[in-house]
């Protein structure tokens, strides 16, 4: 049974106020920093300081760099003084409802050619009580699952975490995360082999279509450039585009791996049921954009639909179905305890 949440307003102590201090300062000394890493490093790479000249084109582009620094990290030290001025913190205390991953992906680098560019990954991560979300560290989210009664205080303006505790782990965990023998048995356990019904035929097809689209879609843009070099006569410059042709086989390979064992999915005509139970659940988007809903259980990591993901809370007995060879979700359902 999920515990009810609560919301309460508390004065600061003498340790919140030093954090929020720290949090204060590192906003002061942040614009500094940047400051004099640009100033002498303009000075030892060009031989000249900024505005010894007065001022000119770069020492333009370098203060509006820098007025977009001192102007958020001044935001944010506006918000954190408003916080200690004010003398509350926020205290929420209940069950993990959800978490959540934002993986954001840039390139940088060499605009001629994607050989020398490189990909910065970006993962910011959540976890959601009382319906609000808070913006955890990594080790918080990994250590922290669904279910979970936990309390946590945050400053009302700037959200600054000041204390994170777990109250009560969720009872439903087992020995795979915690070293320990599950609370409750499964009615069912086990994965049984069942048939193909009309149904799943129609989802594999689908699940196929989309591959093929995506192949389309990533593949087809680097596969007309190579036509077109070739067709121009310009085909050497390939050598410098090492990457298009690259991408073009990696896409066409992996298109017909994935069709193999879609035809020997058909022709098997077999699914596996796995009945199991919740140990967490998690939510992801890539870029913004659409999240993905998976559900970790005791027989492994299960990507489902929105509808059923959110009935659960994390200590339910499910049923999944799923295909014998690519693993995809073909229908899930709770069971009765």
């Amino acid at each position: 049974m999920m515990s009810s949440s609560t919301y309460v307003e508390k004065n600061l102590t003498r340790a919140d106020q030093r954090l929020i201090r720290m949090g204060m300062l590192g906003f002061v000394v942040i614009p500094l920093i940047f400051g004099l890493i640009i100033y002498f490093g303009f000075g030892w790479v060009s031989g000249e300081y900024l505005f010894n000249k007065g001022m000119d084109f770069p020492e333009f582009i370098i203060l509006g760099f820098m007025s977009m620094i001192v102007g958020f990290c001044g935001f944010m030290f506006w918000e954190k003084y408003k916080d200690l001025s004010g003398g509350l913190k926020h205290v929420y205390q209940g069950p993990i409802q959800n978490k959540r991953k934002a993986v954001s992906k840039s390139s940088s680098g060499s605009s001629r050619s994607s050989a020398g560019s490189r990909t910065k990954t970006t993962v910011t991560y959540y976890i959601k009580i009382k319906d609000k979300e808070f913006k955890v560290a990594p080790e918080r989210y990994q250590n922290h699952h669904v279910g979970d009664l936990v309390e946590i205080t945050v400053t009302p303006r700037a959200n600054m975490i000041l204390q994170f505790e777990l109250l009560k782990r969720n009872e439903s965990l087992d020995e795979q995360i915690l070293g320990k023998k599950p609370t409750h048995t499964l009615s069912q356990p086990g994965v049984k082999n069942a048939s193909l019904t009309n149904s799943d035929y129609r989802i594999l097809r689908k699940a196929w279509y989309k591959k093929l689209r995506k192949a389309i879609w990533f593949g087809g843009l680097p596969l007309g450039v190579m036509i077109s070099l070739i067709s121009s006569g310009w085909w050497g410059l390939l050598i410098f585009l090492f990457p298009v042709p690259i991408i073009v086989i990696w896409q066409l390979i992996s298109l017909l791996k994935w069709y193999f064992k879609y035809r020997r999915e058909l022709s098997q005509h077999s699914k596996k049921i796995v009945h199991t139970y919740v140990l967490d659940k998690y939510s992801s988007s890539l870029n913004g954009g659409s999240n993905t809903f998976t559900i970790l259980t005791k027989e492994g990591e299960f990507e489902v639909d929105q509808a059923f993901y959110q009935k659960i809370q994390g200590s339910e007995q499910i049923v999944v179905e799923k295909s014998a060879i690519l693993e995809i979700v073909l229908a899930t359902r709770l069971t009765l305890a």
